[in-house]
């Protein structure tokens, strides 16, 4: 098997006591599967894939400096960029335009034509049905 048996030995120690092993050249296919071996037992271990307590208040710690930080220094008031102003204001001249147009069309009639819709009195002898009471 292998031909170093400490060798082996103070890899699964290391592994056992959470710390990284050194890296030392093996002498054969055995010696790989045997600190393959230890490394899966390692990480079958409960709670191995968690993070330590010592990371934890590291970056708990961490976490705290920063929202401080942030906190502390005042916000600079945003201003809108170029793109945002110009595409508002395009919007806001297409829905004009899109308005002006309807009301034009409302004013104009269902005729298409200068006629007006027709009022209350003569919305029964309209051949459309409906009739509106006052014109825009």
């Amino acid at each position: 098997m292998n031909d170093d048996p400490e060798q082996l030995d103070r890899h699964v120690e290391d592994l056992l006591q959470d710390r990284k092993p050194e890296r030392t050249p093996l002498s054969d296919e055995d010696a790989l599967r045997a600190r393959q071996t230890a490394a899966m037992l390692h990480a079958a271990k409960p709670g191995a894939g968690l993070p330590s307590k010592e990371f934890l208040e590291r970056m708990q710690g961490s976490i705290h400096g920063w929202v401080g930080e942030q906190s502390a220094q005042p916000q600079p008031p945003t201003r809108p960029s170029r793109r945002s102003l110009l595409l508002t204001g395009a919007a806001g001249l297409a829905a004009g335009i899109a308005a002006g147009r309807a009301r034009r069309w409302l004013r104009r009639g269902p005729g298409g034509g200068s006629r007006r819709w027709p009022t209350c009195r003569r919305a029964r002898r309209s051949p459309f049905g409906w009739a509106r009471s006052r014109v825009f």
